[in-house]
């Protein structure tokens, strides 16, 4: 992810690491800097742990929709 710095702290990314450890989904709204132009991005982020047949978590699936411009749409109603 060299083009995105993230805006998130580390506990943040320990929360959203740890949904998946558990099993549970993950449903979060967190701020992107692009790079080079510094532009704030705001993310929707949606995901769910993938299990084998087991029941064992193999991998992540999900989904990342940009929504700056309902954001910006929030705000401008505030």
């Amino acid at each position: 992810m060299s083009a995105v710095s993230l805006l998130l702290q580390n506990s943040m990314l320990t929360q959203s690491r740890a949904y998946f450890r558990t099993g549970a989904t993950l449903d979060v709204e967190f701020r992107i800097r692009r790079r080079p132009d510094g532009k704030i991005l705001w993310i929707h982020d949606r995901g769910y742990p993938v299990r084998d047949e087991r029941g064992r978590i193999i991998g992540i699936a999900g989904i990342s929709t940009d929504v700056s411009e309902r954001k910006r749409a929030e705000e401008d109603l505030i």
